[in-house]
């Protein structure tokens, strides 16, 4: 798959590998020496599909490039490369419109993997048929399920979306949200005693959507609306890690049903070569209430080494919730 690329190069010293690669894989690049060279390309831009942009520019903001291209060609991915990278250059990196944020020393593969993301179905590699997985389901059940449950339905739900072509920020981030809806719903959907919660996740081509429905007692959309604006419970971490999250009656009249919109941006997976799923590549509600602390409590942002994907989930939560949230009634009670 071919890939028209916009390159805005900061002259970094991995400048010339970065173009190798996507260029040796097929990619058409054009280059653009900085920000002010970018922009007013606008021929070039038309054609191309995606802008790698090195987020330290000799001249000019990599930061007002990235917002200037998502106001004018909203459809363009926009990834930024940080020689340097940081979680408060992330958080800004999210704030600009960025799709993808990513160490400039990162492997060829995750630089490949992010810059080949496509929003639309997974496409198959040639030599492997792609399953037919489009729908993933399961129920916890009990006074409350043993936080190993919960871990490992995580970790089943991260193995579906890699079936799918979930690309692996999408992945930490809606398996993140997913966690921070799940403990909320164990831990206050109580109905006659007991608890019942099920997550359904769908992939339709563009969109990735997880349901996670309760019985429990609910509460008004007003109380909602407070703990979304709050900022600091699940419901609006979760809210801050996708593109759109909906509250409403689960269907069968009590407790809460609450839907995640992603965008389901598709990447190239390979069967035979496999993906290694042995290490976490999501955060948990107690992991991220931990690393939140962490930074908050420090004058300066601390140096916290996180993959790029769980580096993009954090960036997207200091960042806070976005406006994309709609409360029809009802919460866990």
């Amino acid at each position: 798959m071919s890939v028209r690329v916009l390159y805005v190069d900061g002259r970094s010293n991995r400048s010339a590998e970065v173009l190798r690669a996507l260029r040796e894989h097929g990619h058409q690049v054009s280059v653009a020496r900085n920000a002010g060279q970018a922009q007013p390309e606008e021929r070039m831009l038309d054609l191309c599909e995606v802008a790698v942009v090195d987020l330290r520019l000799e001249h000019g903001s990599a930061l007002e490039l990235c917002r200037a291209l998502r106001r004018s060609r909203p459809a363009l991915r926009v990834i930024l490369l940080d020689p340097l990278p940081s979680l408060e250059a992330c958080r800004a990196a999210m704030r600009a419109g960025a799709d993808d944020y990513l160490d400039i020393h990162a492997s060829e593969a995750e630089l490949l993997r992010a810059v080949e993301g496509r929003r639309g179905a997974a496409p198959a590699p040639a030599s492997v048929a792609a399953p037919n997985v489009s729908a993933f389901e399961r129920t916890l059940q009990g006074q409350l399920a043993p936080s190993k449950e919960v871990t490992r339905l995580l970790k089943e739900l991260t193995a579906f979306l890699l079936l799918v072509g979930c690309s692996p920020s999408v992945r930490a981030r809606a398996v993140s949200a997913a966690g921070e809806l799940l403990v909320n719903a164990l831990e206050h959907g109580q109905f006659a005693g007991s608890t019942w919660v099920r997550l359904v996740a769908r992939s339709s081509g563009s969109q990735i959507s997880i349901e996670v429905s309760d019985l429990g007692a609910g509460l008004d959309a007003h109380v909602a609306h407070q703990a979304l604006s709050a900022g600091e419970g699940g419901l609006a971490r979760a809210a801050a890690l996708v593109e759109r999250l909906t509250l409403e009656p689960s269907a069968s009249g009590s407790g809460t049903l609450v839907r995640l919109e992603l965008d389901g941006r598709a990447v190239r997976w390979d069967l035979e070569g496999g993906e290694d799923l042995t290490e976490q590549d999501f955060l948990e509600p107690e992991q991220t209430k931990r690393v939140l602390a962490t930074i908050r409590a420090l004058p300066e942002a601390p140096e916290i080494q996180l993959s790029p994907s769980l580096a993009l989930v954090v960036g997207r939560l200091l960042a806070g919730a976005p406006q994309r949230v709609r409360v029809e009634q009802g919460l866990w009670g």
